[in-house]
């Protein structure tokens, strides 16, 4: 692959060590070969420790004349403010008073906020590109969704776990993630991430999508609705979390696995937990459920007679005794 140091182009490639936006005109290092795979000059040797070395010299110097970054942004905030909104995210009269406070102020995104509140959403896509990298925290959009101005679900992605600890802190530090409602951790969480989740999301959190491991039992967050999980293969039931005292108020489970079925020893232990106990909805799909997994479910199905609604993906054979068993209740029935 032919490697380069090169100015970016556009301000659309993204760091793929820390994430974050590489500035359009600023040094970035990588190639466009086969998949396209940048980084700051200051996050290479970490990024591409191999690939880099030749260039170290060369991006020294560029560093020592030119950041490869914008400083993080030290506009003043309204904490108080943030956590009031935080409480009672989705009503009205408390969205107006935020956003009075921001204009007040002179924060650019009051302006975005009061746009969309006023039905002008064309208007305010256009202000909020103008001071997108302010708003983002310099962070990648396509890590973030927004509904009206507001962050509401981010994603965060490395291999590094220390590395998702700082991108957290980025997430978690940002005023317009202040309503933040899903977080997205697509591998195995350790101990240290989930503390920071449990230490530092704001109270508007309703939704966790991640990897399954022994670190969830670690999860204290009240507040939250709705669990995600991938469940790798040979996983182990985390008893604490199944056992719902940190997530007192869960009533969406949802598990897949991608062809790697639970075992019967996973799915009893589930089933006859006290977080399913009180579910409202419970989805197990996606190559969740075996033959012998659907067969447990069958076994333990009087436990789950208080769920609203559920989901399984089972193979035909079972198929029928789940649809007869849990008719009127089934929201989701295939392979």
């Amino acid at each position: 692959m032919s490697y380069r140091i090169e100015r970016a182009k556009t301000g659309r490639s993204s760091c793929r060590h820390c994430g974050m936006v590489i500035a359009a005109g600023a040094w970035r290092f990588g190639q466009t070969e086969e998949v396209s795979r940048w980084f700051h000059l200051g996050c290479a040797s970490a990024g591409a420790p191999r690939a880099f070395a030749p260039f170290r010299a060369e991006a020294a110097a560029k560093l020592a004349a030119e950041p490869d970054r914008e400083p993080a942004s030290t506009r003043p905030r309204d904490r108080e403010a943030e956590r009031l909104l935080a409480t009672s995210p989705d009503d009205p009269a408390a969205r107006q008073v935020f956003i009075d406070k921001l204009l007040e102020a002179g924060d650019p995104w009051g302006e975005v906020l009061a746009l969309y509140a006023s039905g002008e959403d064309a208007r305010a896509r256009k202000l909020f590109k103008k001071h997108q990298a302010d708003l983002t925290g310099g962070m990648a959009p396509k890590l973030f969704e927004w509904e009206d101005g507001f962050l509401v679900d981010a994603l965060v992605e490395s291999q590094s776990q220390a590395q998702l600890g700082e991108q957290l802190d980025r997430v978690f530090g940002l005023r317009t993630a202040c309503v933040l409602r899903n977080l997205r951790i697509p591998i195995v969480p350790d101990e240290a991430l989930i503390r920071q989740v449990s230490e530092r999301a704001p109270a508007s959190l309703r939704g966790l999508f991640s990897h399954l491991g022994p670190a969830l039992d670690h999860l204290d967050r009240p507040g939250l609705d709705t669990l995600v999980f991938f469940v790798p293969a040979r996983s182990v039931p985390p008893e604490r979390l199944f056992s719902g005292v940190g997530v007192p108020d869960v009533r969406t489970l949802e598990m897949f696995s991608n062809n790697s079925p639970l075992s019967p020893e996973f799915l009893r232990s589930l089933l006859r937990s006290p977080l399913v106990a009180r579910l409202s909805r419970l989805g197990l799909f996606q190559g969740a459920l075996s033959s012998q997994g659907a067969d447990v479910v069958l076994e333990e199905a009087d436990r789950l007679d208080g769920i609203e609604s559920v989901w399984f993906e089972v193979p035909n054979a079972q198929k029928g005794a789940i649809a007869k068993r849990f008719q009127g209740r089934l929201r989701g029935l295939g392979e």
